[in-house]
């Protein structure tokens, strides 16, 4: 599922004097393998997109992956582009072309969409994330619990209704099992 949103915004990020395209990215998971979302929030040429999607079992590293590809994707101008993430995996991989132990195919797509494209890879420290960072953040962890509400919903729902008349908690008491209200005691 692939949500964007997109709307013209004032702050310093995204107004670079060099009119670089800006991305930010950020994977959730919840649990080591589980519901997962994934978030791009890409600034051009004064336009912030935010773009976000999920998937009900994945791992987080596989979501970062993918915020990448869909930021990428997202970009119109391809004079430069500064690709921002909070995985310092992500950026040392794509920057030095490092070992890549797992995710083949999310790291084929990423070199295809990285191709003949000049892209600066940064690695966003707590110390140095941006309000793009703390809203990728924000919107994948949000994309990962939107399954948590779907499936706690599934969960709480009343079981099939047995039939009563096997229930014995349903069965109408007979005179000889009643129980005296006076002394508390049954005839048994």
């Amino acid at each position: 599922m692939l949500h964007i949103k997109s709307q013209k915004t004032n702050q310093t990020l995204d107004n670079s004097p060099n009119g670089e395209s800006i991305i930010c990215v950020d994977g959730a998971c919840k649990g080591s393998r589980g519901r997962g979302g994934w978030a791009a929030v890409l600034y051009e040429q004064g336009h912030r997109s935010i773009l976000s999607g999920n998937d009900r079992f994945t791992t987080a590293h596989r979501m970062m992956l993918l915020a990448a590809i869909k930021g990428l994707q997202a970009v119109k101008y391809h004079k430069q582009i500064i690709l921002y993430s909070s995985d310092r995996y992500l950026a040392n991989a794509m920057a030095h072309k490092s070992n890549r132990t797992a995710n083949h195919d999310l790291w084929g797509m990423l070199d295809e969409f990285s191709e003949n494209k000049n892209i600066i890879w940064r690695w966003a420290s707590d110390s140095r994330r941006s309000p793009g960072n703390e809203i990728a953040n924000r919107v994948a962890n949000m994309e990962a619990m939107i399954f948590e509400t779907y499936d706690t919903k599934l969960r709480r729902q009343p079981s099939p209704q047995t039939h009563h008349k096997d229930n014995k908690f349903n069965r109408r008491q007979t005179g000889s099992s009643r129980t005296s209200r006076k002394h508390g005691k049954g005839n048994r």
